[in-house]
C-alpha cells in the first residue's frame, strides 16, 4: 500500500523526491519546472485542480487604456505576483519577452523596448494597481480573474492552456507502471473499470501534451532568469 505525504514547502517535497524518498509528487508546474531541473524529474500526467484541468493566464489593462497589443507595453510597468507563479509571473513574462520585449527589475527605468516588472504580492493588488494607474498592466489566472467582474479592466492578451497541476514522477521510477497506478487510483482500485476507461473520461487527470511542455519551460526560463539576477 502507498503513502501519502503532504509537505508545505517547495523545496522540501523537490528534495524527498530527488532523494527517492517519495515516488510521485502533485506540483505546480513551478514546482515541477524546478524538480525537473534539480534531479530530473519526469512530468506524467496533468491533474485537476477545483474542477479544472487547465486554465489560462491574462494580461489586463484598464478599460478605457489606449493600449492595443503587447507590444504596445514598451516602457511600461507590469504587476505579477510573485516569481514561484505560473500564471501571474512565468507564463505572462513569456508572452511579453515573445513580443520582443525585455523585462527588467522594479528599480529600473524602463526604455523603449522595455517593459518594469513589479511584484505586488496577489491579485487583488494586481487588479487595484491597474485599476487606480499604479501600472499600465497586470497579469493573473483566468480563474482568478474571474473573481473581478466588474472591474474596470480588459483582458489584452490571453496564453494557450496552462496545467493547473501536474504529477512528478521521481527520476528512475517506471513512467508505465506510474500510470498504471495513478489511472486504477482513479476508480478506487477497481483494476477492471480502469482498464477500461481513458484518462480522460476519468476526467481529473489528463496526458502531457506539447501546450502543457511549452508552458513548463516558460516557467523555467523566468525561474532562472530569476536565480541569474
Amino acid at each position: 500500500a502507498g503513502e501519502l505525504v503532504v509537505e508545505e514547502h517547495t523545496q522540501t517535497s523537490i528534495g524527498e523526491l530527488c532523494a527517492g524518498n517519495v515516488d510521485l509528487l502533485l506540483a505546480t508546474p513551478y514546482t515541477a519546472a524546478r524538480a525537473e531541473t534539480v534531479c530530473g524529474a519526469v512530468m506524467l500526467l496533468v491533474a485537476a485542480k477545483h474542477g479544472l484541468l487547465r486554465y489560462r493566464s491574462a494580461i489586463v489593462v484598464r478599460n478605457d487604456s489606449s493600449i492595443r497589443t503587447l507590444e504596445a507595453l514598451s516602457g511600461a510597468t507590469i504587476l505579477f505576483e510573485d516569481t514561484g507563479s505560473t500564471a501571474a509571473y512565468a507564463i505572462p513574462r513569456a508572452m511579453i519577452e515573445r513580443a520582443g520585449l525585455r523585462m527588467i527589475p522594479e528599480d529600473h527605468a524602463p526604455g523603449v523596448g522595455e517593459v518594469r516588472m513589479r511584484f505586488v504580492g496577489n491579485e487583488l493588488n494586481i487588479i487595484g494597481g491597474v485599476v487606480h494607474g499604479r501600472a499600465t498592466a497586470g497579469a493573473l489566472s483566468s480563474d482568478d480573474l474571474g473573481g473581478y467582474e466588474g472591474a474596470d479592466v480588459r483582458v489584452l492578451a490571453e496564453s494557450a492552456l496552462v496545467p493547473r497541476q501536474l504529477v512528478v514522477a521521481r527520476p528512475g521510477l517506471d513512467p508505465a507502471l506510474t500510470l498504471r497506478l495513478v489511472h486504477a487510483s482513479c476508480v478506487d482500485g477497481d483494476e477492471a473499470r480502469a482498464n477500461a476507461l481513458t484518462l480522460a473520461e476519468i476526467g481529473r487527470f489528463d496526458r502531457v501534451n506539447e501546450s502543457d511542455d511549452a508552458a513548463v519551460h516558460a516557467v523555467r526560463a523566468a525561474m532562472l532568469d530569476g536565480e541569474a539576477r
